[in-house]
């Protein structure tokens, strides 16, 4: 059986891509985790805005993905 090849990593400044995944529901934020991480995305999350805002403030990211 052939193997699909490997996809390729996201960078930034050759470092890994960082996303912040922003919903209330845990299984959506991991269907969005299970996309991300075979393209070497560091994915954080968060369950609601308030803690996407402490999140955002402590850290930086790339990207924010929220519902």
């Amino acid at each position: 059986m052939d193997q699909a090849p490997a996809p390729e990593q996201l960078q930034v400044d050759d470092r890994p891509v960082r996303v912040l995944v922003v919903d209330d529901n845990a299984t959506n934020r991991k269907v969005v985790q299970l996309f991300l991480k075979p393209l070497g995305v560091v994915v954080v999350e968060a369950e609601s805005g308030l803690q996407a805002l402490v999140r955002l403030s402590a850290e930086p990211f790339d990207l924010v993905l929220m519902d």
